[in-house]
C-alpha cells in the first residue's frame, strides 16, 4: 500500500548486532467458490462462499480457522474506534456482520468468532489427516460502514478489499492468527483459486481480481471472476464510473474510473510499469490486470491482479503510486510475504521499483530525487528522536511499531536497504536474485530466513539493516 510517496537514496551505514529471525511456513491452498449479492440500496453484501480445503500441512487437523476482517469493523472491533478522522469523514459508523450458517461435509458445524482477533475457529466434526480434503459452507451478510478505507462504502465507491473468509496460514504447528492494525497492510495469505461471481444493479459497474466476464438481464449485471494462483479476491463497485479497456501483450488492462483527467495516461501507465516488472523479475502470468480510482484515505492499495489508486491525486503522485502498487502484483501478489512482520520485504521492493521503473523508462534524475526525498525524510525524522529512544530495525512486529515509524521503516528506510545492498552488489545481480527469488517462490510466500538466504553472503548485510541497526 502507498501511504505516502517516498523512495530512496543512501550514503553511509553504520551496522550494530544482529537479531535471530524465526521463521517457518506450511503452505495451504484451498479453492474458493463465491456467490456474492450487492444490494445497493440498503448497502448491504450477501454471500455465499464453498471453500474446498485440502491439508496439506503434514498434520492431522482437528479445527480450521479463517480470517474474516468485516469483524473488524465493527462495533466491537478496532477498526472505526482507533481510525484518523481521514478514514470516516461521514462520522463514525460500524459494518454489521451476521454469519448465518457454518458447515463441514454439509452438516452445521460448531464454530467460535473473534472480533478484536477476526477470525472464525471451526471445530471439525472429525481429524483431518494430512492430503485429505473438506468442504466448508459459510453464509454471511454485511451492512457495510461508510468509511474511506479498503472495505466500506463512500461518496463515490464501493470498496471490497480483505472481506472474504479466508483460510489462516498454519505456520510452526499454528493457526497465524493477528490483530486488524490500522498501520501498514496487516495481511498474510496462502495461494488459492477463486471462482466469484458478483450480482449487481445494472447502474453499476465494477472491476475485481481476476479474469472478468459480465452479463446483464433483468436489471441486473452479473459478473462471472475466475482466478488461480492469487492470495486474495477483492473488488471496487461504482455508480459514475466508467471503465477504460486495454488489450497489450496478452493482457487485458480495465480501469474503472470516475475523476481521473487523462485515464488513458494512467492506463498506459500500468501497462508499461507490468512490461518493465515482467522483462525486470519475471512474467506477469496473468490474463487481466485492473485499477480502480476510489475515494480512499492512503495513496493506494494493492490486491492480486487489481490495484485501488486514490481519488483527487495529481498527475506526477497518481503515476507513481501507479508504479507502487503494479510492483506489488510480484512482492506481495506473486512472491507473498508476512506482512504483520516481514512488512519491509514487499514494501521496500514495491518503492525500488519505482525507482528501477524510473530508470527504465529514462527518467534516471527523477528516481534520483525520490530516493534523495526518501534518505532526507527518514534522517530528519530520527534525527528528532531522542538515541536512547531509538529503535531503527525493520524486523518489528506490528504491534510495537506506530504508524509514523511505520513509514519510514517500510518505506523509506527498506528501500534505502534494497539501493543500498542494489550498489553494493552491482545493480545486475541484485536484480538477477530477485529474479529468481520470483522463479522458485512464485505463488508462495517466502520467510524473511529464505529471503536472506536468496543473497547469499549479501544476505547478512540486509539483515543488519532489517533486525540492527543502521545510519545512512
Amino acid at each position: 500500500m502507498t501511504k505516502k510517496i517516498l523512495v530512496v537514496a543512501i550514503v553511509a551505514v553504520t551496522l550494530f548486532a544482529l537479531i535471530g529471525c524465526d521463521v517457518g511456513y506450511d503452505d495451504v491452498k484451498c479453492e474458493y467458490d463465491v456467490k456474492l449479492y450487492y444490494d445497493d440500496a440498503e448497502k448491504t453484501l450477501s454471500c455465499f462462499e464453498n471453500v474446498k480445503f485440502t491439508n496439506n500441512t503434514g498434520e492431522t487437523l482437528e479445527d480450521i480457522v479463517f480470517s474474516f476482517y468485516p469483524l473488524a469493523f465493527g462495533e466491537k472491533g478496532n477498526v472505526a474506534n482507533e481510525s484518523a478522522g481521514a478514514a470516516y469523514p461521514f462520522g463514525v459508523n460500524y459494518a454489521k456482520t451476521d454469519i448465518s450458517a457454518v458447515r463441514v461435509r454439509g452438516n452445521d458445524a460448531s464454530y467460535t468468532v473473534g472480533e478484536e482477533l477476526p477470525y472464525i475457529t471451526l471445530a471439525l466434526d472429525r481429524p483431518l489427516a494430512n492430503k485429505k480434503s473438506v468442504d466448508v459452507e459459510i453464509e454471511f451478510s454485511v451492512k457495510l460502514p461508510k468509511n474511506r478505507l479498503r472495505f466500506g462504502y463512500n461518496s463515490t465507491s464501493v470498496n471490497l478489499g480483505n472481506f472474504l473468509p479466508l483460510v489462516a496460514v498454519r505456520k510452526s504447528g499454528e493457526w497465524v492468527k493477528e490483530r486488524y492494525y490500522l498501520n501498514g497492510d496487516p495481511f498474510y495469505s496462502g495461494n488459492a483459486k477463486f471462482d466469484v461471481t458478483l450480482e449487481v444493479d445494472s447502474k453499476l459497474s465494477a472491476v475485481m481480481t481476476g479474469d472478468a466476464e459480465c452479463k446483464e438481464a433483468g436489471g441486473k449485471k452479473t459478473y462471472r471472476s475466475v482466478a488461480d494462483n492469487v492470495r486474495d479476491f477483492a473488488a471496487v463497485i461504482s455508480e459514475n464510473g466508467k471503465v477504460l479497456t486495454k488489450e497489450e501483450n496478452g493482457i487485458t488492462f480495465n480501469y474503472l474510473h470516475s475523476g481521473d483527467s487523462d485515464p488513458a495516461k494512467s492506463l498506459d501507465t500500468a501497462v508499461r510499469a507490468i512490461a518493465v516488472f515482467s522483462d525486470k523479475f519475471g512474467e506477469y502470468g496473468y490474463a487481466s490486470f485492473s485499477m480502480a480510482e476510489t475515494d480512499f484515505s492512503e495513496g493506494g492499495m494493492e490486491y492480486p491482479t487489481l490495484i485501488y489508486i486514490a481519488k483527487g491525486l495529481g498527475e506526477l503522485d497518481r503515476e507513481r503510486v501507479i508504479v507502487h502498487e503494479v510492483a506489488h502484483e510480484w512482492w506481495y501478489g506473486i512472491v507473498g510475504v508476512d506482512e504483520v512482520n516481514d512488512y519491509f520485504i514487499d514494501e521496500g521492493l514495491a518503492e525500488y521499483s519505482t525507482a528501477l521503473y524510473y530508470r527504465a523508462v529514462g527518467e534516471e534524475k527523477f528516481a534520483d530525487t525520490l530516493l534523495k526525498i526518501a534518505k532526507n525524510s527518514y534522517v530528519t525524522y530520527y534525527a528528532d528522536i531522542k538515541s536512547d529512544e531509538r529503535d531503527e530495525s525493520m524486523g518489528r512486529h506490528l504491534s510495537l511499531i506506530g504508524n509514523t515509524e511505520y513509514y519510514h521503516q517500510a518505506y523509506n528506510k527498506s528501500m534505502l536497504t534494497f539501493e543500498f545492498i542494489s550498489n553494493t552488489m552491482g545493480e545486475k545481480d541484485f536484480i538477477a536474485r530477485l529474479r529468481s527469488i520470483v522463479k522458485k517462490y512464485r505463488h508462495k510466500n517466502i520467510s524473511r530466513e529464505q529471503f536472506m538466504k536468496e543473497f547469499g553472503k549479501y544476505g547478512d548485510l540486509i539483515e543488519s539493516f532489517v533486525c540492527g541497526k543502521s545510519v545512512f
